[in-house]
């Protein structure tokens, strides 16, 4: 039996896998009505188990087979887009698009084409449908059924425009094969888009059309550039320019200058030229156009053509054309004759409006007053012109006028005057620096600060002994020249430059040696000479430097001496120079030596050249006597003189005069003595204004304390402290030993006093310690 059974499902089992089944081949099993059989447990078991193995195998094999799912629940195989260009920037689309649904058992949502699009007709396999917008801005179609599937839809976009340049852009379903055919009316346009893998254009009778071939993507970008079109020629609008005209007029003895600034302001359209009618007697000087930087005036272009009325048309032509102001400035004269002026008028023409003002000056000896025949102006103050106008006028404004309508004529009456001769040049201020030697040489350096308009020379008279060393302009060395009939020396001069209308001063110098007598012996008078110049000196300085073995104790002659100048502590004006160190003496010799080294005739034999004397060239210091043997012939002429200063040694003493006429020679005698006799007397004075000081203080104490007020003494001590400084500052030098001395008697009356006092000052010092 157990055989019997393991057949039975083995059979089952084979039939089940059979494919395809065939019915089982007949079974026999033997007929054992009465026969039993014994199985033990455990086979009885092993065979259920192998029965409900079996019956589960079969279970598992009558199970139908599942297919495999799709890794994608959709495919679009195509998508080709139809696009026509519409009017007024909008574009037709119209979609074709297969679909592939792989999903049998779910709804499919299936992005087709981006919201930003207007669709109006969406269609699946030729039935409407509906698209649902989503959030990621896409609109969806949902398929259930799965298969192939056609999907449709026309909708509209917009066309951006912008500089002939259209283009238009939407998101679009990524697909395997993308496709677009566009048309455009305009057959000369230019197709292009930047993600399209192929672009190819052919033109119609009617219109454009181009076939594009994109690769997988998720946006579809066309534009197209249109050809300008050609404006249509318009009339330009007839220009409406108005002027405003400033003119100074400025009156002289023979003819009328004229300034004009005319501003012109473009209120419509544009002009490239503009007009404007002078007198025919008239000349232009310049025309220019004014730049926004005044320092950066152009001229224009320019012509005159005669008109009736004895006028003269002035076309003035711009360098572009002009559309908003322009402004220009011309000027011209016109000559007169006798005391009637007609003032040349400026017309501006081809203008609608035009204003003006016109401001009248006087440049010369002449007055002018406004004239009866004037027609067609109106006068006003000369406050009440614009501040444009006054401030092209370096003359003064005299007249004013505002031009009307209608004819016009300005003029003025002239009055001439007679010319008053004026000096053309002055010096202000000469400073006159003389060095006086032990030997006898006077150096003098002069320097004048001149004003010169128009002169060319100036002319400066020396003693016929004086050797010139030197002469310099504006700090640039200049040759002099000599006038043979009045044996003056000429130095050329500068012009002046003008500042602010005013002439600039510039110095001229000329260093020159003349001999005096050697200062020597207990007394001697120095005559000292200043050169005379042919232009009015407003102050001349002359400092005088002795040496520091003589001094002056008195001077006459035409400058006066500037005692003040000690107390005023100024180190350019005083009267007597305090001690200095001696410089040496060989440093006027070495300076002579080198002007005559400059001017040696022969190179090769400089004792020649400088009269017989070797020794100088050897390097040894010359003496006075051997300077005063060179003769002042060792100069030559023709060549610019060297720069030469001279030393300032010595003890200075000043001098100073205002006004010096022309040609006037000064004169100075300085009346000198030993220094030290100068010195004693200086002690001696010194001693007697302190003893005088001494005396009258010690006199004046001894009253008051005779007469014991206290009070008065105290004042008379204030009173003289305050005087005493009061001297100090600004009485002579003298007077300060009168002050120490009155200060010494003050002192020797006081000591008594102290004397007086002192026990009780100890006194009050024990009673002090004893209490502590």
């Amino acid at each position: 039996m157990v055989y019997a059974m393991l057949l039975t499902i083995a059979s089952l089992v084979a039939a089940d896998n059979a494919a395809p089944p065939s019915p089982p081949p007949a079974l026999q099993v033997p007929s054992l009505p009465t026969s039993t059989m014994q199985i033990p447990w455990n086979e009885f078991r092993g065979m259920l188990d192998a029965v409900e193995q079996a019956k589960r195998q079969l279970e598992e094999l009558r199970k139908p087979k599942k297919e495999p799912e799709a890794p994608v629940p959709y495919s679009i195989a195509e998508a080709e887009y139809s696009a026509q260009a519409l009017e007024r920037n909008a574009l037709q689309v119209d979609l074709t698009m297969k679909l592939q649904v792989w999903a049998t058992d779910s709804w499919v949502r299936i992005p087709v084409i981006g919201a930003a699009v207007a669709p109006v007709s969406v269609s699946l396999d030729g039935d409407p449908v509906s698209l649902l917008g989503d959030r990621e801005g896409w609109l969806t179609l949902l398929v259930r059924s799965a298969g192939e599937h056609v999907f449709k839809s026309t909708f509209y976009t917009n066309v951006a425009s912008n500089e002939g340049v259209s283009s238009f852009e939407f998101s679009c379903a990524e697909s395997a094969l993308t496709t677009m055919s566009l048309r455009i009316a305009q057959k000369d346009a230019i197709v292009s888009a930047t993600n399209a893998a192929n672009v190819s254009s052919t033109v119609t009778d009617s219109a454009l059309e181009t076939k594009l071939a994109f690769p997988r993507t998720s946006s579809i970008s066309v534009n197209w550039t249109l050809p300008a079109q050609q404006a249509e020629v318009q009339p330009p609008p007839e220009p409406r320019v108005a002027c405003n005209t400033f003119t100074l007029a400025t009156v002289m003895e023979d003819a009328v200058s004229c300034k004009s600034v005319l501003r012109y302001t473009v209120m419509r359209g544009g002009v490239d030229s503009f007009a404007i009618a002078i007198p025919a007697s008239a000349s232009i000087l310049s025309v220019e156009t004014q730049a926004s930087d005044k320092n950066n005036a152009a001229t224009t272009a320019w012509s005159q053509t005669p008109m009736p009325e004895n006028l003269t048309r002035v076309d003035i032509t711009a360098n572009h054309r002009v559309e908003d102001t322009y402004t220009l400035e011309i000027t011209f004269e016109a000559p007169y004759k006798g005391e009637l002026a007609v003032i040349p008028e400026v017309r501006v023409l081809d203008v609608v409006r035009g204003t003006g003002y016109v401001g009248v000056a006087a440049r010369g000896n002449i007055e002018i007053q406004p004239s009866n025949t004037i027609e067609g102006y109106s006068r006003l103050d000369v406050g009440e012109l614009p501040t444009e106008l006054r401030s092209i006028s370096t003359n003064p404004l005299l007249l004013a006028f505002r031009p009307g309508e209608g004819s016009r004529v300005l003029a003025v009456d002239v009055r001439r005057l007679a010319d008053v001769a004026v000096p053309d040049s002055s010096i202000e201020v000469a400073m006159l620096t003389t060095l006086v030697t032990d030997d006898g040489m006077a150096v003098t350096r002069a320097v004048y600060e001149v004003r010169n308009s128009v002169r060319q020379f100036l002319r400066v008279s020396l003693d016929k002994s004086a050797e010139v060393w030197s002469t310099r302009v504006s700090d640039q060395v200049v040759k002099p020249g000599r006038d043979a009939a009045s044996g003056d020396i000429v130095i050329p001069l500068f012009k002046s430059v003008e500042v602010n209308r005013r002439l600039d001063s510039f110095p001229v110098e000329i260093v020159y040696m003349q001999r005096i007598a050697p200062p020597k012996g207990l007394k001697h008078a120095a005559e000292l000479t200043a050169p005379a110049v042919d232009i009015l000196a407003g102050q001349v300085f002359w400092e005088v430097m002795l040496p520091q073995t003589r001094s002056l104790y008195s001077s006459t002659g035409d400058l006066k001496p500037i005692v003040q100048a000690m107390l005023l502590d100024s180190p350019d004006r005083v009267s007597r120079a305090r001690p200095r160190a001696a410089t040496k003496k060989e440093h006027v010799y070495r300076l002579r030596e080198g002007i005559e080294r400059f001017f040696m005739s022969d190179i090769n034999n400089p004792a020649a050249s400088a009269g017989g004397n070797p020794e100088r060239y050897k390097g040894a210091p010359l003496t006075p006597e051997q300077v005063g043997a060179v003769p002042a012939a060792a100069t030559v002429t023709g060549v610019l003189p060297v720069a030469i200063d001279i030393p300032t040694d010595g003890v200075r003493y000043c001098f100073e005069r205002v006004l010096v006429a022309q040609g006037q020679r000064l004169q100075l005698a300085l009346q000198t003595t030993p220094s030290w006799i100068g010195r004693a007397i200086s002690v001696g004075r010194d001693a007697a204004v302190f003893a005088v000081g001494f005396a009258l203080v010690l006199m004046a104490g001894r009253i008051v304390l005779r007469a014991r007020r206290w009070s008065v003494s105290v004042l008379a001590t204030l009173l003289l402290a305050v005087a005493g400084i009061v001297l100090q500052r600004f009485a002579p030098f003298a007077l300060t030993f009168c002050y120490i001395g009155a200060l010494f008697a003050l002192l020797c009356l006081l000591v008594p006093t102290i004397q007086k006092i002192r026990p009780y000052l100890f006194v009050r010092k024990q009673a002090t310690s004893v209490a502590g």
